[in-house]
């Protein structure tokens, strides 16, 4: 499983005991576990996470991060401040930096940062208390929504601010409370897609561009 031609890590791949693909859920389960991978991912260790990645890697994933948690992001007639809405957040900014890294060629660097995502994701669920034995169903769960969401907004992206909204929206769960138009997240992606055009690899994995 994976999108264009940055796979997803092996150990997440949404399959099934007799491969079938896993859809997105909203049910109770879904909802636990984006809980715990949103709340986790607010104190994330970011030395244990990348211990074994390219630094540039780790301040790219930082920098992702932060910017998705952008306050003016959230709230009435905007992307809901719930985990889910968290969540699809970072997805919307990993799709910016993997849009341009696999532009630029850097296959490699946009490998890494989907695998520093799923790392993140499988460490915090397990530092919120989730048992060995449900860590690869929650991960087959993260894995639907990533794809769900990555696919949507990498069409998005290079055609319009509604469309990308229209993206953004079909990413959450069915009847978000208080959604709106996502103008701030929007206007922020826009924003910061321009930047990341302008900039080369380098600068790109020194984690320049992404200040709102």
């Amino acid at each position: 499983a994976g999108f264009g031609d940055v796979s997803v890590p092996v150990d997440a791949r949404c399959t099934g005991a007799e491969g079938e693909q896993h859809k997105p859920q909203n049910d109770c389960n879904f909802r636990e576990f984006v809980h715990a991978v949103c709340y986790a991912t607010a104190v994330m260790k970011v030395k244990q996470l990348f211990s074994r990645r390219r630094p540039s890697v780790q301040r790219l994933y930082v920098a992702i991060v932060a910017s998705a948690r952008q306050p003016a992001l959230y709230g009435e007639q905007a992307v809901p401040d719930t985990p889910e809405g968290r969540l699809v957040m970072i997805v919307l900014h990993m799709a910016l930096a993997v849009e341009r890294l696999k532009q630029l060629g850097e296959r490699d660097a946009a490998q890494q940062l989907v695998e520093a995502f799923f790392t993140d994701v499988e460490g915090n669920l397990r530092e919120s208390g989730v048992s060995d034995v449900a860590i690869p169903k929650r991960m087959r769960l993260v894995e639907a929504l990533y794809v769900h969401a990555m696919e949507g907004m990498e069409k998005a992206l290079p055609q319009s601010p509604s469309a990308l909204a229209a993206a953004i929206l079909a990413s959450l769960p069915d009847d978000p409370p208080a959604a709106g138009p996502m103008t701030a997240a929007v206007q922020q992606a826009v924003s910061i897609r321009a930047r990341l055009a302008r900039l080369a690899s380098h600068d790109i994995l020194e984690a320049d561009g992404w200040t709102p």
